[in-house]
């Protein structure tokens, strides 16, 4: 009797179909309730998480599609969907998390793998600059550039937005066709 009974409960059935990643204990060892004795994951779709600047929070649509590269794919492109919008946005880090589902049928994706994710916000135009040609004001947070009127570098204060790459988004302070001076400032 007793030995039917500990049979009948040292059999391991998993509530779900998928993967052993993880195996905590060998036949044969003792086991405590220290942790799991085997993890198993479904890996025919793999969640992301990603932290987005709380700027594009009333971008972000759930159901959205997403591109994901990985450098352990290089030219492979995984698409995705938003699936869930965290509803708080991080005071530290002023980002919100999003959830991210990608079909992985043939489970090249595995968790735990570094991926980049783009989402396609539309297109804007913009006046942007060179770097270099906007200077800051020590000991304010006063930006400003040389623009040239008439031969003439003329210093004028500048609102920029955000940097791509080596150019700065101009807000205010220049006009589309206007000179910047970006050397000898």
């Amino acid at each position: 009797m007793a030995y039917d009974n500990l049979l009948e409960n040292t059999v391991l059935v998993s509530p779900v179909s998928g993967v052993v990643t993880e195996r905590n204990y060998d036949p044969g060892d003792l086991y405590g309730a220290n942790g799991p004795i085997l993890t198993v994951m479904q890996i025919d779709r793999v969640k992301v998480q990603v932290n987005i600047s709380e700027a594009f929070f009333p971008q972000v649509k759930v159901g959205m599609p997403v591109e994901i590269t990985l450098d352990v794919y290089p030219g492979e492109i995984f698409e995705g969907k938003v699936t869930l919008i965290h509803p708080a946005v991080d005071a530290a880090t002023r980002t919100f998390t999003t959830e991210i589902i990608i079909p992985n049928g043939n489970r090249t994706l595995r968790p735990g793998m570094f991926s980049r994710v783009s989402l396609n916000f539309g297109q804007a135009e913009q006046l942007v600059v060179p770097d270099i040609a906007v200077q800051k004001q020590i000991g304010s947070n006063e930006r400003y550039g040389f623009v040239v009127e008439n031969g003439i570098a003329r210093r004028r204060i500048l609102t920029v937005g955000r940097q791509i790459g080596n150019d700065i988004v101009i807000l205010s302070g220049v006009r589309d066709g206007e000179q910047i001076v970006t050397a000898g400032a």
